[in-house]
């Protein structure tokens, strides 16, 4: 997958994940390939703004 996605990108292509959040292999596919926009699921931060536990997992 890596060598076809780096092909494409010498074409001019880029590439998203989509809905970064909404399940375990989202952090997968983060760690082994690039991605030049990610789309976050809105689950993933809904609370961010009125739940400590939340603000302290994303480092903020």
């Amino acid at each position: 997958m890596r060598t076809f996605l780096r092909e494409l990108r010498k074409k001019g292509f880029s590439f998203a994940l989509d809905d970064f959040g909404s399940g375990y292999n989202s952090f997968h596919y983060l760690r082994e390939l690039y991605f030049d926009y990610v789309k976050i699921d809105g689950a993933f931060i809904q609370n961010l703004s009125h739940s400590r536990t939340d603000r302290r997992s994303s480092g903020t």
